[in-house]
């Protein structure tokens, strides 16, 4: 199992953690009060009992997740923990976007309205699940929670929603490099520069040769060249690096 953590931004004062299951996109969070390391570790071995002990652990680099209490936890129950990438949140693109969707969704700021909010998304088809919950795919079985007796059929329409991944391809250019493959890879100063793909790392890292250095990125950071027609930089080697940012509305 792996788990991706965030913290949301203080809700009436009150800190958020939240928690996707990278498979099955099942989500549990929860108000930590007051938000320090010790209580992050007490609340995740409460979470380990209930979902069983993850394999890996994915988290930004919020002081909590780079403490010792929690270095000593992820070492103790032998799990792997993993950072985001510099200049890349989409490493922990899971739970920062299901932090988003849950605010969205509560009435109030308080454990029941918040309660209320997961059950309806664990409930929820989801198409990237093949229409399914995240909670039968992560027990393996329908249960009958809360949501399931007020559901009604629902006409999905998959095309739309493949469509929209289609668009995203083409526009970002494909992850599905191999080794050898020539390849543009974002730097840390936000300029992008021809590399090898080498080898994926996981489900979302990537290690490519740069000028014969082995660098590891986020695939998202990975450009295929043929898709591109880019403009000359003023080095021969070197591109800017298009921004991605969303406007805020």
């Amino acid at each position: 199992m792996r788990l991706h953590l965030d913290f949301a931004e203080p809700v009436k004062g009150k800190s958020l953690l939240v928690l996707v299951d990278s498979c099955s996109k099942l989500v549990d969070a929860a108000f930590l009060q007051p938000c320090t390391a010790s209580v992050l570790v007490e609340h995740l071995k409460i979470v380990s009992r209930l979902l069983g002990v993850p394999e890996t652990i994915v988290t930004d680099n919020d002081p909590q997740f780079t403490s010792s209490e929690f270095a000593e936890f992820c070492a103790e129950f032998a799990i792997v923990h993993l950072r985001s990438s510099h200049y890349c949140p989409q490493s922990n693109g899971q739970a920062e976007k299901t932090v988003d969707t849950l605010k969205r969704a509560m009435e109030s700021p308080d454990q029941r309205s918040l309660d209320a909010a997961v059950a309806a998304y664990d409930d929820t088809p989801n198409q990237a699940l093949d229409w399914k919950t995240p909670t039968e795919v992560f027990s393996g079985r329908q249960l009958r929670l809360q949501f399931a007796t007020l559901r009604s059929e629902l006409a999905f329409i998959p095309a739309a929603a493949e469509k929209f991944k289609e668009n995203y391809d083409i526009h970002h250019g494909t992850s599905s490099f191999v080794a050898g493959e020539e390849v543009l890879v974002g730097l840390n100063n936000r300029r992008r520069v021809p590399g090898i793909f080498v080898e994926r790392v996981g489900a979302a890292m990537a290690n490519v040769e740069v000028e014969g250095e082995i660098l590891r990125r986020h695939i998202d950071q990975f450009w295929n060249r043929r898709v591109f027609a880019l403009p000359q930089a003023e080095s021969d080697d070197e591109y800017p690096l298009p921004s991605f940012a969303y406007e805020k509305t």
